[in-house]
Parts: structure tokens; C-alpha cells; sequence
């Protein structure tokens, strides 16, 4: 069986739509110490050990982002027509970046507002109770996890072609990825959050280079956490 034949190439994509599951799936423990309301633990119980629960999720985001980069700079070893990661950090990248962080401010603020402030609600709810875990989460799982997640791995896994057609789809199905996790029903939020997505994924698309989107995403929540102090 070639690499060209349609067989062998149904075959990859099954691969890789299975293991992005799994990324996916492992991807969310992160969030596990701010979810143990669930479990029936009080909030005094929350608030009084939160430098605890802090620590527990560094040290899963510390683990799962030791994991996905690997994954990452192995898939890049193996298979990287766009040459990710490979590019000098030229002033049209920051240039971007800037662009982008400023789109981004402005979905941050409409974000905190109705209709769309639903997120923001239950953010600001953990950030009443545990909010040195909720700083850690915001400022650095969610950033560093979620970008090797929807634009490292997704965007090097599924259309990964140096081309305009095939950039304007791994652009595409990253931001609608991103919307549908972030809010599986069709309403204005999905809308919001395939826009976020968008910014996301083109400021990686144009830069090549992880760490912009990466920083421009640590900049959007910790704007998010000041506008709901």
C-alpha cells in the first residue's frame, strides 16, 4: 500500500482523528482541582485549600504540557512541510501578534457582556473562591495546553499542506474545533468562541511559530481576569 493510495490515506486520517480524541480527552484534566465542587466538596472547603489546588494543577498542567510538547516536536520532526517552528521571529510576526492581541481585546470585552457573558460568570465564581488556582489555570494551563492542543497538534495533524486552499482550511476547522468545544450548541456563543478561535489560529498560520499565539492568548485571559476583578 503507497502513501498515495486513497486506502492508506483513510487510514491515516482515522489515526490521527483517534489520537486527537485521545489529546483532547487528556487535555481537560487540568481543570480537574477547580472542578471538585461536582464531587460535593464546599466552597469554605475550596477557599481554604486553594495554594493546594493550585499546586495540584500545576503539577497536571506541568505533566500533560511535558506530553504534548513531545508529541508536538516529534510530529514536527516527522512530517513539517510548513516548516512550524522553523521561522526567524521577524517584526512582521510582533506586528501580528499585536493585531492580534488587540483583536482579542475586544472580544475579551464583549465576551464579558450579555448575551456572552456566560463564560465569564462562571469564571468569575472561581475567581471569588479560588483564585490563585483560577490564576493558574487562566495564565498558564489554558494557554499553553490549549494552543499545543487545537493549533500545534490539530493544525499539523489535519490539512497540513503548504498551500492557499489547504492554510484557509487548517485556519477554518482549528477556529470551528476550538467553537464547538467551547460551546457545543448552536447559538451566538458558538459563534464567539469559533471567532477566538479564528484570531488564534491565523496569528499561527501567519507566524509559523507557537509562541505568539501562545502569547497573545496568556495577554486575552489576563485581561479576561482583570475586567472580572
Amino acid at each position: 500500500m503507497t502513501e498515495d493510495s486513497l486506502l492508506y490515506r483513510f487510514g491515516e486520517s482515522v489515526k490521527r482523528v483517534f489520537f486527537f480524541s485521545v489529546y483532547f480527552l487528556i487535555m481537560g484534566w487540568y481543570q480537574a482541582p477547580a472542578q471538585l465542587p461536582e464531587l460535593g466538596l464546599t466552597t469554605a472547603w475550596m477557599r481554604d485549600h486553594d495554594g493546594w489546588l493550585a499546586l495540584a494543577a500545576l503539577a497536571l498542567t506541568a505533566a500533560i504540557v511535558t506530553f504534548f510538547s513531545n508529541r508536538y516536536l516529534h510530529m514536527l520532526h516527522q512530517w513539517n512541510p510548513k516548516d512550524f517552528g522553523r521561522h526567524a521571529r521577524k517584526w512582521q510576526n510582533w506586528v501580528a501578534s499585536a493585531a492580534a492581541a488587540l483583536l482579542m481585546a475586544g472580544l475579551v470585552y464583549l465576551g464579558t457582556r450579555p448575551p456572552l457573558s456566560g463564560y465569564a460568570a462562571v469564571l468569575k465564581g472561581q475567581w471569588a473562591v479560588i483564585p490563585i488556582t483560577t490564576l493558574v489555570g487562566q495564565l498558564v494551563g489554558a494557554p499553553l495546553i490549549e494552543e499545543l492542543t487545537y493549533r500545534g497538534i490539530f493544525m499539523n495533524y489535519f490539512w497540513n499542506r503548504d498551500n492557499v486552499v489547504f492554510r484557509i482550511l487548517t485556519v477554518l476547522s482549528s477556529a470551528v474545533i476550538f467553537g464547538l468545544l467551547h460551546e457545543f450548541s448552536w447559538s451566538l456563543a458558538l459563534l464567539f468562541w469559533c471567532a477566538v478561535g479564528l484570531v488564534f489560529a491565523t496569528l499561527y498560520e501567519v507566524t509559523r511559530d507557537l509562541r505568539f499565539p501562545w502569547l497573545v492568548h496568556v495577554l486575552a485571559n489576563g485581561l479576561l481576569l482583570y475586567l472580572l476583578r
